[in-house]
C-alpha cells in the first residue's frame, strides 16, 4: 500500500479540469469514496489512509485526441494534472529508498502473494488428492494381496480340468473297449447321448464346479475395487481426480468383466464367460449320425446272430470292433483337444478374462501412487525454493533501507 498510486481516470467527465476548486472539491468525495471502499474490503486502518496517494486525472480531455494535444502540450499539462501523478510517483520513490526497493518490493510482494495466498489453496487441493491417492494405495495393496493366491488357485484348476479331463476320457475308452454288441447301447444312452450331450453336458458341469469358485472371487474382488475408485472420484471431484491421476479413468470395471466372471455355466455351453467351443472345437462325434449307424448295426446284429450262421456272426463283430476303434479315436481326439487348449499360454485369460483386466487396474493405481508421490516432491521443493527466495528478497530489501 505505502507503494501505491491510486488513479481515477476521466476525471474531465467527472468535474471541471480547468476549474481548480470544482477539480478539488469532486476529488475529495472520490477519495473519500475509495478510502471507504479500501477500509470495507481489506481493512485499512486510519494510520493507512493518511498516507495513502490518490490522484484525479485525464488523459485525453474532452476527446481532443493524442494529436491535437501533442501540439499544445503546455495546455494538456495543465488541465490534464498529469503532473499530480507525476509528483505522486517521484514521492513514493523517495518515501521508499528509490527505484531499486521499490522494484524488490514489488517482486517480493508477488513472491508473498503467490506462497501466502494461493499456496494455501493449492497445499489444500494437495492433500485432499494426497490422502485420497494413500487410500486408494491401501486398496491397490489390499488387491495386490488378495490377486497372490488367485493365480496358485487358478493354476490348480487348470491342473484339476486337465486331471478331469484325462482320467474322464480315459475312463470312456476304456468302457467302449469293454462292449460287444449286446451292451454297447447301455453305454451309449448312459455316458454318450444323441449327438453327444450326455458328454458334453458332464465336461460343463465340471468345468462350472471347478471354475465356479475361483469366479466368484474374482467378481467379488472386481465389484470391491469398482466401489473404491467410485468412492474416489466422489470424494475428490472428477475434476481433480483427472487432472491428479488421469491415468484412472478408464480403470473400472465394466459390466462385460462382471458378468464373465459371475455367470458361471450357462446355456449354449458357455461357462464363466467363455465358450466351451473354444475347447471343443470339433463336433462331439464328428459325423452327427454316427452313433446312430452304429445302432443300427447292433439291432441288425441282434437278427444276425440268430439267422446267420458263425461267419456272419464273425463279420457282424468285425465291422462293430470298426465302429469301437473310430469312437476310440474321436474321444481320443477330443481328449487331446481339450488337453491342448488347457495348456495354451492364454489359458488365463481365456476362463478368466477379468483376472487380467484386474492386474492391468492394479499396475495402473500403482503407477499413478507412484507419479503422485514424485509429483508432491517436486512440489514440496518448489515451496521451500520460494520461501527461500522471499528470505533472500527481505535480506536485500533491508540492505537497501
Amino acid at each position: 500500500m505505502p507503494r501505491t498510486v491510486f488513479v481515477l481516470s476521466r476525471f474531465d467527465e467527472v468535474a471541471d479540469i480547468e476549474d481548480d476548486w470544482d477539480y478539488r472539491e469532486k476529488l475529495k468525495i472520490k477519495k473519500d469514496n475509495v478510502i471507504s471502499r479500501l477500509k470495507t474490503l481489506i481493512n485499512l486502518t486510519g494510520r493507512e489512509a493518511e498516507y495513502i496517494k490518490i490522484v484525479a486525472i485525464s488523459a485525453n480531455p474532452f476527446g481532443e485526441g493524442t494529436s491535437y494535444w501533442l501540439e499544445h502540450l503546455d495546455e494538456f499539462k495543465k488541465i490534464s494534472r498529469i503532473a499530480t501523478l507525476q509528483d505522486a510517483t517521484r514521492q513514493n520513490i523517495t518515501q521508499n529508498g528509490g527505484v531499486t526497493p521499490i522494484v524488490l518490493e514489488a517482486q517480493k510482494s508477488m513472491i508473498q502473494d503467490v506462497l501466502g495466498k494461493q499456496m494455501p489453496l493449492v497445499r489444500q487441493r494437495q492433500n485432499l488428492l494426497d490422502s485420497e491417492l494413500t487410500q486408494l494405495s491401501d486398496t491397490a495393496k489390499h488387491l495386490n494381496e488378495e490377486l497372490a493366491p488367485m493365480e496358485i488357485k487358478i493354476a490348480n484348476v487348470r491342473v484339476g480340468l486337465m486331471d478331469f479331463v484325462s482320467d474322464y476320457f480315459t475312463s470312456l475308452i476304456r468302457q467302449v473297449k469293454g462292449t460287444d454288441l449286446t451292451t454297447f447301447n447301455d453305454f451309449y444312452d448312459s455316458e454318450i447321448g444323441t449327438d453327444g450331450i450326455l458328454l458334453n453336458t458332464e465336461i460343463e458341469k465340471e468345468f462350472s464346479r471347478q471354475c465356479q469358485s475361483v469366479s466368484s472371487s474374482l467378481n467379488r474382488i472386481s465389484l470391491d475395487f469398482d466401489n473404491e475408485i467410485t468412492r474416489f472420484e466422489t470424494s475428490v471431484g472428477a475434476d481433480l481426480a483427472a487432472k491428479g491421476i488421469s491415468s484412472l479413468k478408464n480403470i473400472k470395471l465394466n459390466n462385460t468383466h462382471i458378468l464373465a466372471a459371475r455367470d458361471g455355466i450357462v446355456s449354449a455351453g458357455k461357462m464363466v464367460g467363455v465358450d466351451l467351443a473354444k475347447y471343443l472345437k470339433f463336433k462331439p462325434w464328428g459325423a452327427v449320425n454316427f452313433a446312430a449307424k452304429a445302432n443300427a448295426i447292433f439291432a441288425a446284429a441282434g437278427l444276425i446272430m440268430e439267422a446267420f450262421d458263425s461267419y456272419k456272426k464273425a463279420k457282424a463283430e468285425a465291422e462293430f470292433r470298426e465302429v469301437v476303434a473310430q469312437i476310440v479315436s474321436i474321444l481320443d481326439e477330443q481328449r487331446k483337444g481339450l488337453l491342448d487348449s488347457l495348456n495354451q499360454d492364454d489359458f488365463i485369460n481365456q476362463l478368466f478374462p477379468i483376472y487380467k483386466k484386474l492386474q492391468e487396474s492394479l499396475g495402473i493405481v500403482l503407477q499413478a501412487n507412484e507419479e503422485t508421490t514424485s509429483r508432491k516432491k517436486s512440489f514440496d521443493e518448489w515451496q521451500r525454493e520460494g520461501a527461500l527466495i522471499e528470505g533472500e528478497y527481505r535480506i536485500i530489501a533491508e540492505n537497501h533501507a
